[in-house]
């Protein structure tokens, strides 16, 4: 369950929008979206060490699936 949470919350928001965010918003959003990534990032690590139980295998891939939209959010803020 908190799998899918987590992967919902991960694809929420698209590197597309991180990019559009960084080509005309304003930096404090840009420092949000940056410790929303922050948090989010702790949680599937948290999950994925034990922190909320022992993970089954759909957990397995659902935290790979999370870590790919992380990593392609981090990209996308990190791109200049």
């Amino acid at each position: 369950m908190l799998g899918e949470m987590l992967f919902r919350m991960v694809s929420a928001l698209t590197p597309d929008d991180i990019r559009r965010m960084k080509a005309g918003g304003p930096s404090e959003c840009l420092k949000r979206v940056e410790e929303i990534l922050h948090l989010l990032d702790q949680m599937a690590v948290s999950w994925h060490d034990g922190a909320y139980g022992v993970m089954s295998l759909t957990d397995v891939q659902l935290w790979a699936d999370c870590r790919k939209k992380l990593n392609d959010l981090w990209g996308a803020l990190r791109d200049r």
